[in-house]
């Protein structure tokens, strides 16, 4: 028998709801996995736990969860087929997420499209809108310290206190997020960078940049932080694969803005041929080749690097990021 506080209840309780034709049958793997973590954060005494939407997030798995916050980071033209054709409609979904008289937490402004619909949907339920204070060229981490920043901060006001081995504790804040914190706060995959030695030209560095965007905006802000360095001013050849139901379009308008070069390549059966990619690429005026194997097309981004001087981004798929990483 499976004990029903384990993660394995979840994919019996689908098979017992596919036997006997009940409302279970059409979930999702996505729905499973999402029990399963329930089950498992249960399991190990997790008193609080981030949880992401799947997509959009008012019909998402993860929406069951009585959330004491809600955090909405920003909205921009993601899944339209699904979520909805404008902003707005947008917001509407992911402004699901929030119930009745939690805080909501959001860097969208009031005044913009998006934010005028997660701020009347707050205003429903009763919820407190929380905005960070940032700048306007403020960079991806300025903003998600902000965001981690203030919720912590209303974690604190709900009197959620610090833990550890000191016999103080204090209520949460933002003054946990000190420099070390910080620095040490990564994704794989997300802005990750390194100093590849190569064995082209007497083992040469080459700067490379991994990182999974996979919407126009996003690539966007990556392009946009990594211009503050100078090491990546340099010319750039991008190893990129995107999956047939991005906006492939705008994500390669976004890289003629940089001084960048591709190589295309494939990931397996949800990625663009190649082949189309260049297509779309040409139009654009940006240079490009084609090299199926993902491998073999990041050591050719990192020969040419390091004959010319050019730093090696990886992105257009987290799935590409993760098979270049292993390498």
């Amino acid at each position: 028998m499976i004990n029903p506080a384990t993660p394995l209840a979840a994919l019996a309780a689908f098979k017992d709801a596919r036997r006997e034709a009940t409302a279970g049958q059409g979930a999702t793997w996505f729905d499973i996995l999402t029990v399963s973590a329930l089950l498992i954060f249960r399991s190990e005494r997790v008193e609080w736990a981030v949880l992401e939407t799947g997509l959009g997030g008012r019909w998402d798995s993860t929406n069951i969860v009585q959330s004491d916050v809600a955090v909405i980071t920003n909205i921009d033209l993601e899944h339209t087929e699904i979520l909805g054709k404008t902003r707005a409609a947008i917001a509407f979904e992911k402004a699901g997420i929030i119930k009745p008289g939690a805080a909501v937490v959001t860097l969208l402004p009031e005044a913009d499209e998006a934010g005028a619909v997660v701020s009347a949907r707050a205003a429903e339920l009763g919820c407190a809108v929380r905005r960070p204070t940032v700048p306007a060229d403020a960079t991806i981490e300025q903003r998600n310290v902000a965001v981690a920043g203030t919720v912590l901060d209303v974690l604190g006001k709900m009197g959620v206190m610090t833990k550890g081995a000191s016999a103080m504790s204090a209520p949460l804040g933002e003054q946990l997020l000190d420099p070390s914190t910080i620095a040490t706060a990564r994704l794989p995959g997300r802005l990750e960078k390194l100093a590849v030695v190569t064995s082209h030209g007497d083992n040469a560095k080459v700067n490379v940049v991994l990182d999974g965007a996979h919407v126009p905006f996003n690539l966007a802000a990556v392009l946009s932080d990594l211009s503050q360095e100078e090491k990546y001013r340099a010319p750039c050849i991008a190893v990129v694969s995107i999956a047939d139901d991005k906006d492939a379009a705008g994500l390669l308008s976004t890289m003629t803005r940089h001084d960048i070069s591709i190589i295309f390549t494939t990931v397996g059966a949800r990625s663009r041929s190649p082949e189309q990619l260049k297509t779309i690429a040409d139009t654009l005026g940006l240079l490009s080749i084609v090299m199926l194997d993902p491998l073999e097309a990041y050591q050719e981004a990192l020969a040419g690097a390091t004959e010319s001087g050019a730093w090696v981004l990886v992105t257009g798929s987290l799935y590409l990021v993760g098979i270049i990483r292993a390498a």
